[in-house]
């Protein structure tokens, strides 16, 4: 494998389910108005659009040489689909959970 990924995810332990709140963000002055986790789906018409989507959300593909890119997405698509944040064959869907926070500074 020539590409590491780094994903650097919300910590989950962060989120307190029974007051839908985040320590984190009170630890730092802010006071969490509403706090929620939502299932995204996204599906896509072909594998192209789908790796157009992930490259203009991904800012590191332009570091990576141009005959490189066909491995890079390869790799990437496996993980995803190791991970269930990608499923479908010919047509994938991007399976994601959102985390929604409306918070104040204090």
């Amino acid at each position: 494998k020539d590409f590491v990924i780094n994903l650097f995810p919300w910590p989950s332990s962060d989120l307190t389910n029974e007051r839908r709140s985040s320590r984190l963000l009170e630890e730092f002055g802010f006071e969490v108005l509403s706090c929620q986790v939502k299932n995204y789906i996204q599906c896509f018409d072909s594998k192209d659009q789908l790796r157009q989507t992930i490259r203009a959300v991904t800012p590191y593909v332009r570091y990576i040489p141009q005959e490189k890119h066909e491995d890079f997405f390869t790799d990437l698509e496996k993980v995803a689909r190791d991970r269930q944040w990608i499923s479908g064959e010919d047509v994938a869907s991007l399976n994601d959970n959102s985390l929604i926070v409306h918070a104040r500074k204090l």
